[in-house]
């Protein structure tokens, strides 16, 4: 194992090594935040050639940043140097923060000019709401992306989850590779999953014998319910034609959940939403101890009458599927 710095292999125990990464990935940076703070710095380096930075060209290049920021307005914990507009203030002042919380507003771009220095150049920065000790008092601020040594975000991204989920439950990642990449159609991936499950605790009993939640465990389902979704290859502007047969729960319009078993093929074009890992169970009311889970697909049936109804599916009662991009099933 060779490190980026080293010019010799890694010639250690690599069990410990692998014991370090795992104590260690959760305390990476979030992919998607290393990958928009590499096209942030990329704005930056073309404002700095000559002619290129004007207002317009700076407002262009926010816009875009912002469009692809998923946590506008959201909390973030923020550890670096900030710049900080107090209300009434006659000039912008330092401030170290270390794990503070803020509301996301943003990029923006920065100079520094009150640094000797300061080169002049825009710098792009995360735009933040801060709250004064006082608890009541709005701050904005700025933490340029020099000055930044730690964002946490409010939830992990799905780039973070897959990271994790793969390296953690590595023997499940493997399956769900394997069903999806032998399928013999993008649109037979789904129904290739009819097999994966996923076993987790969701509740267990304290002393008290008050269910209690286990975050550690809805997070694992979390990131295995992503890895899933990134490999089922569904297409948001295609419907499908889907045969389903045997359990199903029906949605209502309130929202609730019906338990309901189909005796025969219901044929329908469907849109699908998403998918999702719940109890295999379609009938639990009750999560509680060690649950079996697997793929549902949430889809919405047009019905001939013009109405329109959401089921949640488990991928065993698909008997088939195809997308309307395609003409029918696989032949054999």
């Amino acid at each position: 194992m060779t490190m980026p710095h080293e010019t010799m292999p890694y010639d250690g125990d690599p069990d410990d090594f692998d014991l370090l990464v795992g104590e260690l990935i959760d305390h990476m940076e979030d992919p998607y935040l290393v990958d928009l703070h590499r096209q942030a710095r990329g704005c930056e380096e073309l404002l700095a050639k000559p002619g290129n930075d004007n207002p317009y060209i700076r407002q262009q290049m926010v816009n875009m940043l912002d469009e692809k920021w998923r946590y506008m307005n959201q909390p973030v914990e923020i550890t670096g140097n900030a710049w900080l507009s107090r209300p009434g203030a006659p000039a912008m002042e330092r401030h170290m923060c270390i794990g503070e919380k803020a509301k996301s507003r943003g990029f923006i771009f920065f100079t520094d000019s009150t640094s000797g220095a300061s080169d002049g150049l825009p710098k792009v920065g995360h735009y933040l709401e801060l709250t004064d000790a006082d608890g009541t008092t709005t701050i904005s601020a700025v933490v340029t992306l020099d000055d930044l040594d730690q964002m946490e975000l409010p939830t992990p991204s799905p780039e973070a989850r897959e990271r994790r989920f793969a390296y953690y439950n590595e023997e499940q990642a493997n399956w769900i590779d394997e069903m999806a990449f032998t399928s013999e159609r993008d649109d037979q991936v789904i129904p290739s999953f009819r097999e994966f499950y996923y076993d987790v605790n969701l509740y267990e009993k304290d002393d008290r014998e008050r269910a209690r939640e286990e975050p550690e465990d809805i997070e694992h389902l979390r990131d295995a319910m992503e890895y899933m979704r990134r490999r089922a290859e569904i297409e948001p502007k295609a419907n499908y034609k889907i045969s389903i047969f045997g359990d199903v729960i029906v949605v209502d319009g309130e929202g609730s959940g019906i338990p309901t078993h189909l005796n025969k093929p219901y044929t329908k074009t469907m849109k699908i939403n998403d998918i999702v890992l719940r109890p295999a169970d379609t009938t639990v009311s009750k999560l509680e101890g060690l649950q079996r889970c697997v793929p549902f697909i949430d889809v919405t049936a047009f019905r001939d009458d013009g109405t329109d109804v959401d089921i949640l599916v488990p991928c065993t009662s698909i008997l088939w599927m195809y997308s309307l991009r395609y003409e029918g099933t696989p032949k054999h």
